[in-house]
């Protein structure tokens, strides 16, 4: 057999301080044609509140090389602009939502891999439904990405918050999907918070889906809970009928959003999936690592170190590699500003830990 060389390249995106702005929150898609997309708040400071752009960064090489930034929503309005994601489609569409104030957010499509984008359409009032069991106050997207499912159905996951003002708790987790394409937009049930094990989940908010081989939905989610290991939920649609979360004590996480996606063999084998968070039990965000799971999520055996300093990180997959786009480093004495936003491409052999 061949020997395959382990490739873990990584690239600089965003450089925190270098014109001046704060970057965060990444996201990341590889579209039909395959080109890479990674987006990602533009900030003043370490404050939420005081994310006010999007920028987006293109590669049509397997992120060899990479475009200038575009800005999709340019900063300076004054406005809170935060919370980006994408969805790529199978068929050639990217689907982009994104928030202002955690109260108000907007659909675009581009059809042209990210160069251009349709006139934003707010689609806020399809979360109105909800209140009547959740009086929400605020909301977040994601952040991360969406999925489309075998069926053609787009689906993100979305936190809600009742605490009023700039609060984001207390929280819970539902999501947003469109049957036709992102014309139109509905809500899921609301996720229940209560374990197999009995636990109540405290604050449950960032989430990540894919869809699993057998068709159903599973959902991986960021919580306060005291038990520092990642929850997760399966459900038939996604939308609702959602099995009671469980805590998977191969995941300790530190109260951090972390990224999920299917990897597709090229080789005729099941496709695994890949999870990447800070695998450590805090308080503070380091051990970016990277695992794959080959039953759909129920175990997780595999797991390699890919950052020691890290925070939020999201994943997507080729044929090939493996794409883990992610905060690395701190910028400020908070801990929560990163020093850059950078690109890994790694392969299975590097994943497998085989020599070079």
């Amino acid at each position: 057999m061949d020997h395959v060389k382990a490739v873990c390249d990584k690239t600089i995106l965003e450089q925190a301080g270098d014109d001046g702005w704060r970057y965060r929150i990444p996201g990341l898609v590889v579209t039909a044609a395959g080109t890479l997309l990674a987006y990602y708040e533009i900030r003043r400071d370490a404050d939420d509140w005081n994310a006010c752009g999007i920028g987006l960064r293109r590669s049509t090489d397997g992120g060899v090389s990479w475009s200038p930034r575009l800005e999709l929503v340019v900063p300076g309005s004054g406005q809170t602009i935060n919370n980006p994601v994408m969805i790529a489609t199978r068929s050639g569409p990217v689907h982009f939502l994104w928030e202002t104030g955690y109260r108000r957010f907007f659909h675009q499509v581009s059809r042209d891999d990210g160069l251009t984008w349709s006139e934003p359409v707010e689609q806020t009032s399809v979360l109105a439904g909800l209140r009547s069991c959740y009086a929400w106050t605020a909301f977040g997207l994601g952040p991360g990405h969406g999925i489309e499912t075998r069926d053609g159905r787009l689906l993100v996951p979305v936190w809600l918050c009742n605490g009023g003002g700039r609060a984001h708790r207390p929280s819970v987790v539902a999501t947003l999907v469109s049957a036709d394409g992102g014309r139109t937009w509905f809500c899921g049930e609301i996720l229940p918070r209560t374990t197999d094990q009995g636990v109540m989940l405290v604050n449950p908010n960032e989430s990540a889906l894919v869809e699993r081989q057998d068709g159903r939905i599973l959902i991986n989610m960021r919580h306060e809970t005291a038990v520092r290991r990642r929850a997760l939920a399966v459900s038939d649609q996604g939308t609702g009928g959602w099995s009671a979360p469980w805590l998977d004590d191969r995941l300790p996480d530190p109260v951090c959003c972390a990224g999920m996606a299917v990897w597709s063999q090229n080789r005729g084998e099941p496709d695994v999936v890949a999870f990447s968070n800070c695998a450590t039990e805090g308080p503070q965000r380091t051990d970016l690592t990277i695992r794959v799971s080959r039953d759909d999520g129920r175990s997780w055996p595999q797991g390699r170190l890919l950052e020691p300093v890290a925070g939020y990180s999201d994943l997507a997959a080729d044929s090939n590699d493996l794409y883990c786009f992610y905060e690395q480093g701190r910028a400020d004495p908070t801990g929560i500003c990163p020093q850059a936003l950078v690109l890994a491409r790694i392969n299975r052999a590097w994943l497998d830990n085989k020599p070079e």
